[in-house]
């Protein structure tokens, strides 16, 4: 059985300049669904351009239906 983790993965990238994020309330697949496809392309731009997220430069985060970013451990 095949069991992918998210989490996991980024841990074992290497360096510090990394992002990860867990939108709350987005469906199976956000890439293809309304506001959170919207909400995924801004980020990910904002990522390449940029290299920082709504302020963020690094760390894993969880983004709640309201937008409000919180930092996880």
């Amino acid at each position: 059985m095949l069991h992918f983790s998210v989490p996991k993965l980024y841990k074992a990238i290497q360096g510090a300049k990394k992002l990860m994020f867990r939108a709350e309330g987005w469906d199976h697949n956000p890439v293809w669904e309304g506001k959170a496809a919207k909400d995924l392309q801004h980020m990910s731009w904002k990522w390449l351009k940029d290299k920082k997220v709504y302020g963020a430069e690094t760390g894993s985060w969880v983004m709640d239906t309201d937008g409000v970013l919180t930092e996880v451990e």
